[in-house]
């Protein structure tokens, strides 16, 4: 950097220049009392401090002549002198500290290639030594260093500004570093105008947005829904490869028949039906969900850690089932029993590592919803609960398959957020009534 006719060291240009009012109270006091500390200049008559003094002296019209300078004779290095200088004035936090660390390294590093080239590299020179000497030198931990490295990288200005400044954290800047710039502008916008109280929650607002925008653009029409009549191992084993996003279902389980509202018999689910049933329609989904697919399954508390065997054959199970509690329990003998008041749904994943697909925002897995005055099915789940599982797993436009669509809740949920819908149900009579509530 160019002060006028002067150069400064690369390591004075870590830290910024003073600006506006800071300045020119500066300037002002030179002007009243004189220059009173000289400029510091390395062998190059590079400034290695005083950067900010000698911009004030000539700003008020004195000549090099008149400047008074001094050589650095001290046993630190220059580098090191000049940082540790400039830390001792300023009150930097820690991730200030990590960006000036980060700058710090390449220095660092050009200093090493020199001794190298020199013969003079000491014994244990190393990859990585630069980094930890300029953590030591700005008292961090490496690791900070190496996350402000990727935040001066990848960062747009505004960005790279505030975590200088003090207003965002390094570790919170390096979350959102890699994003395009004009994102990371948007998002770097809400917490500056106290829109957002940190950087996650401003992510949260900014994809939120994005989300419902998107959404608004790409809403499916009613024809995006496809309702397939048939057995769920039969019409899976039809569908294309990779052709769904996110499986939502829940399939029969619980006793030998289950009775409907109408006193007919509504399916078989007994553990010999489960047995036999499930890992066939667990298998045909691995092939029918893209790489990255989530998915929901839910399950009775009577076979629920038997469906997370069955799936867990096929899939990576989160660990801790989603608990629906809700607004109405089972029947049971009271004297005896506790009536049963939720159900468990599993979390599984094509993968369990590597999966770019992330869940939206951060839920805790007991969630309240009310059933409301079911109608249809007698084992038909809440439209809100549903829509809650595909946006946090899915985008607009996206496909959710549901194999045991019953009375059409999933389809419902993701007709209204702007997904497409390939569902399977063996019953004429509740493909009628789906295909009615769409």
């Amino acid at each position: 950097m160019k002060i006028h006719d002067m150069e400064s060291h690369p390591a004075a240009d870590i830290f910024p220049m003073m600006t506006g009012e800071e300045f020119e109270a500066l300037k002002k006091d030179i002007e009243e009392h004189g220059q009173i500390e000289p400029i510091m200049l390395d062998d190059d008559d590079r400034i290695l401090d005083g950067r900010n003094r000698y911009k004030a002296c000539v700003d008020l019209g004195k000549t090099d002549e008149e400047i008074e300078f001094v050589g650095y004779e001290g046993e630190q290095s220059p580098i090191d002198y000049c940082i540790s200088i400039n830390l001792k004035r300023r009150h930097l936090n820690e991730s200030q500290r990590a960006m000036v660390g980060a700058k710090a390294t390449e220095l660092y590093e050009d200093e090493a290639k020199g001794r190298m080239k020199s013969g003079k590299a000491a014994p244990d020179e190393k990859k990585g030594r630069s980094r930890d000497k300029a953590a030591e030198t700005v008292n961090v931990s490496g690791r900070s260093v190496s996350t402000a490295a990727k935040v001066l990288k990848n960062g747009s200005p505004a960005l790279i500004a505030q975590v200088e400044s003090g207003n965002i954290a390094v570790a919170a800047a390096h979350l959102i570093a890699e994003r395009p710039h004009e994102e990371q502008d948007e998002i770097v916008d809400l917490v500056a105008t106290s829109s957002a109280k940190n950087i996650r929650q401003a992510v949260r607002m900014f994809d939120e947005s994005r989300r419902v925008e998107s959404a608004k653009k790409g809403r499916k029409k009613k024809t995006d829904i496809v309702i397939h009549l048939g057995e769920a191992t039969a019409i899976l084993a039809t569908l294309k490869k990779s052709s769904a996003h996110v499986c939502v279902m829940d399939p029969p389980y619980g006793i030998e028949t289950h009775n409907s509202r109408n006193r007919t018999k509504d399916y078989a689910d007994g553990e010999k039906y489960i047995r036999e049933l499930f890992p066939v329609v667990f298998k045909d989904l691995t092939r029918v969900l893209v790489a990255d697919g989530h998915g929901y399954c839910f399950a009775g508390y009577s076979w629920a850690w038997l469906v997370k065997e069955l799936l867990s054959e096929h899939f990576y199970v989160q660990p801790n089932p989603i608990i629906w509690v809700k607004d109405n329990h089972t029947m049971a003998d009271f004297a005896q029993h506790y009536p049963n008041k939720h159900e468990y749904i599993w979390h599984f994943k094509q993968v369990k590592s590597g999966n770019k697909r992330k869940l939206r925002v951060c839920i805790p897995d007991v969630i309240e919803c009310s059933r409301g005055n079911v109608t249809t099915h007698s084992a038909e789940k809440p439209v809100d609960l549903l829509r809650c599982f595909i946006e946090q797993s899915s985008d607009p436009g996206e496909t959710i398959i549901d194999p045991f669509v019953g009375g059409g809740s999933t389809m419902v949920a993701a007709q209204e957020l702007g997904r497409a819908g390939v569902a399977i149900e063996m019953e004429e009579k509740w493909v009628d009534v789906a295909r009615t509530r769409l």
